[in-house]
């Protein structure tokens, strides 16, 4: 039972009233009442207090959290206990092996999946609603939050209290849940999150080392042990309640490091109302050696000023009025900062894959690009979309260009390049080379990219994406990146004169770069909306380019898709527990075998999964029609979710549509489950 059915004297009166005047005041304060709380009286018997499926027994005082008058949460002042359940079936194996990598935790089996146990020294629960109806010992005088809190959120890498508490007042009754957890062996974090991602984490928090850069020394990051999700299942994803349909960004660089970046973001109500608009975006930007501050200069909404809170890398917005569904409101945020930072002393600066302008999550956003950047004309400058115009302003490059269709992520590098061009399959492709002007290795990544796209579009029968597509050359080794209309490659891909350590980052660079021309159709066609299906971007581009790479093989005796088998078989030998594709982003990030194990889930395991069922379609329907309805499926899910958010539970709607068969059964053994599929030899 719960402790209002137990007590029914409330802890204070005017409760009720004082939400309501705290509807009307301005984001920044509340935000600050959140964060920073008193202590209130003591509570006469709180009983074991619940924390989603966590519960936390006071073994000493508890007492009322305010924030400011208003009660919003509830303190354990000493010595307590901590218990905390995985039930959800396809999270315990992954928390298993998060548990043991990542904590000192020793989880117990249960008949519903795990258990953890732990000694508290302190703990603090934030949560509306959570002190109604406890009795109130006379004689506690307000008091001032211990060290221990205020130390972790101040130098925090994680989200304050502020804005799950404050987006739960736009939606009263959730039962939103912010817990610190003061423990024995580590400070921990629990977040139960009903309204936004309708998931609960609990994470350990780790400080960072001074190693990182001098500013960021000594700040907690939270490091994930376990997730599940909240009545639904993990492959139930649904619209944010705000989506960005529009964005015009404006980057305007002074001709030294300082830049300003101008955001307008139309967005559009999807369902009920809501006053609040959210979204990433980084407070502060680093080369290496100094890390600068970036400053939010101002906030409008439809023309006018708005109220907003930025704190921690967060932006909230206040709209007035609130937005229903088919409406639409323009947020303009103008922000200004060290964004030209050179990095290693390199002659380039880009703006990537980052939240360099307000960045909502990912299922709430399906915004069409325009990008203007105003740069020093002894510069290059790229950026993604189609070119509108080019032109030379007094001393400054000014570069237009759009992106016609909903995109995530637009880029824009910029540095002394020299580009070469051509223009094949209604494609106009350059290549920007850094180091010197290579004609010869240009004109092989423009032969190859021209020769991957028409292989695509063979197999998909989807257009490339894009108009236009610019390969830009970093001064770094190994790896790939695949922004809409820019592909990122390393220098081992572009350069023809290669050493010994050349030779040994250029190993398969072919198959890196297809990959990267892949990324067009995933996820930038068919979109992802949740971080569980990074899969269904990076396993399929890992996959469909190694075929493409086996098709435009010389011989084409099916040598390359057999050396790429091989090569994934044996990067899953040491996977070992946990192994769920569909929940890679879970493993905890601070452990070198769990970073390795996300690799290699959705770099090998993904791709075995898709030949497996490939395999699995010709073993039981023949050759050629399990062929056929492979490359079908990949098709219709192309063309049913082209520039719009897919996900695993239409891919296996659609093979059931295609194939007359249920196949829920076989993903939750090989995609959301830990087993490996089948496979011929």
């Amino acid at each position: 039972m719960g402790r209002s059915l137990r007590l029914c004297l409330f802890f204070t009166l005017g409760v009720f009233a004082s939400q309501v005047a705290a509807e009307d005041e301005r984001l920044k304060e509340l935000a600050h009442r959140i964060d920073r709380p008193r202590l209130g009286a003591v509570v006469e018997d709180s009983g074991p207090i619940p924390v989603g499926r966590g519960v936390i027994i006071p073994a000493s005082p508890v007492r009322v959290l305010l924030c400011g008058e208003e009660p919003c949460g509830l303190f354990v002042a000493g010595a307590a206990g901590f218990t905390y359940r995985v039930e959800d079936r396809f999270s315990v194996p992954v928390a298993q092996r998060n548990f043991r990598t990542s904590s000192s935790f020793k989880p117990e089996a249960t008949s519903t999946g795990l258990k953890v146990s732990t000694r508290l020294k302190g703990a603090v629960v934030w949560g509306w609603g959570l002190a109604t109806g406890l009795r109130s010992r006379p004689g506690s005088e307000p008091s001032e939050l211990p060290e221990w809190i205020g130390g972790l959120l101040d130098r925090s890498f994680f989200d304050d209290p502020c804005f799950p508490l404050i987006l739960e007042r736009r939606l009263p009754g959730t039962g939103v849940r912010y817990a610190l957890l003061h423990g024995v062996d580590s400070d921990l974090w629990l977040l139960v999150d009903p309204v936004k991602d309708r998931s609960e984490t609990l994470h350990r928090l780790k400080a960072t080392t001074k190693g990182v850069s001098v500013r960021n020394a000594g700040r907690h990051h939270a490091i994930e042990l376990a997730a599940q999700p909240i009545d639904r299942e993990w492959w139930q994803q649904e619209i944010a309640p705000l989506v960005a349909v529009h964005r015009d960004l404006v980057v305007d660089q002074d001709g030294k490091r300082h830049a300003t970046v101008t955001s307008t973001t139309r967005i559009e109500g999807q369902q009920g109302r809501m006053d609040l608009w959210w979204a990433r975006l980084f407070n502060a930007r680093s080369n290496g050696e100094k890390t600068f501050s970036l400053k939010v200069r101002s906030v409008e909404v439809n023309g006018k000023p708005a109220d907003y809170h930025f704190w921690g890398g967060l932006l909230m917005v206040a709209l007035e009025p609130a937005l229903g569904k088919g409406q639409q409101a323009e947020v303009k945020v103008v922000q200004e900062g060290e964004f030209a930072l050179r990095k290693d002393g390199h002659k380039y600066w880009s703006l990537g894959t980052w939240p360099w302008y307000p960045t909502a999550d990912r299922n709430a956003e399906l915004a069409t690009m325009d990008l203007t950047v105003r740069v020093p004309s002894d510069l290059e400058v790229i950026a993604s979309g189609t070119t509108l115009s080019r032109e030379e302003e007094g001393g400054f490059t000014v570069l237009r260009t759009r992106l016609e269709k909903p995109m995530r992520w637009p880029v824009v590098a910029v540095g002394k390049y020299d580009v070469f061009r051509d223009r094949r399959l209604n494609i106009d492709a350059s290549v920007a080379t850094y180091f010197g002007k290579d004609e010869r290795g240009a004109k092989r990544l423009l032969n190859n990219f021209f020769a991957a796209v028409q292989c695509f579009q063979r197999y998909f029968d989807v257009p490339y994406p894009f108009k236009e597509v610019e390969v830009v050359e970093l001064a770094e080794w190994g790896r790939g990146q695949a922004p809409p209309g820019v592909i990122f490659i390393t220098q081992e891909a572009v350069s023809t004169f290669l050493d010994a350590q050349d030779r040994f980052f250029s190993d398969g660079v072919n198959a890196r770069y297809l990959h990267e021309v892949a990324h067009g159709w995933w996820p930038h066609v068919a979109k992802t909306d949740s971080p569980e299906e990074n899969w269904t971007s990076e396993s399929f581009a890992e996959y469909t380019s190694a075929v493409c790479l086996d098709a435009l093989s010389e011989g084409n005796d099916s040598f390359r898709m057999k050396s790429s088998l091989a090569r994934w078989r044996g990067e899953m030998k040491g996977l070992g527990d946990g192994g769920s594709l569909f929940l890679a982003e879970h493993l905890s990030g601070d452990h070198p075998k769990n970073r390795e194990a996300r690799r290699d889930l959705l770099y090998a395991k993904g791709p075995l999964v898709l030949h497996a069922l490939r395999q699995e379609l010709k073993r039981q329907n023949g050759a050629e029609v399990g062929e056929k309805q492979f490359w079908i499926l990949l098709r219709s899910y192309l063309k049913s979710f082209s520039y719009t958010w897919g996900g695993t539970s239409y891919l296996v709607a659609i093979l059931d549509k295609i194939t007359g068969q249920s196949w829920q059964p076989w993903f939750e053994l090989y995609v959301y489950g830990t087993q490996m599929p089948p496979f011929k030899r």
